[in-house]
């Protein structure tokens, strides 16, 4: 999880190169056992025709784009994770 994270305020900043707004949230539903987290930022945005491949590991728009770094801008994303006990 916190490679997936790190890839994903990578991204973000990366898709503002000069400069914007990027918020990471976090926040535990009540009740719930888990973590939700929202990153969002003020970024160019991802082409429609993108979308359903952003969390594929090989997919970048980067040229040289790499699967470790998973270079595709993402303008506003959420994961889940199990909260530590």
């Amino acid at each position: 999880m916190k490679q997936a994270i790190l890839n994903l305020l990578l991204n973000a900043v990366q898709a503002m190169p000069k400069g914007g707004r990027l918020a990471l949230k976090g926040r535990v539903p009540e009740g719930n056992r888990w973590v939700q987290l929202s990153i969002q930022d003020s970024g160019v945005g991802i082409p429609g025709e993108d979308i359903d491949k952003l969390f594929n590991p090989f997919f970048s728009t980067r040229e040289g784009g790499s699967a470790s770094a998973s270079p595709s801008p993402i303008g506003s994303s959420t994961s889940t994770m199990e909260r530590s006990r």
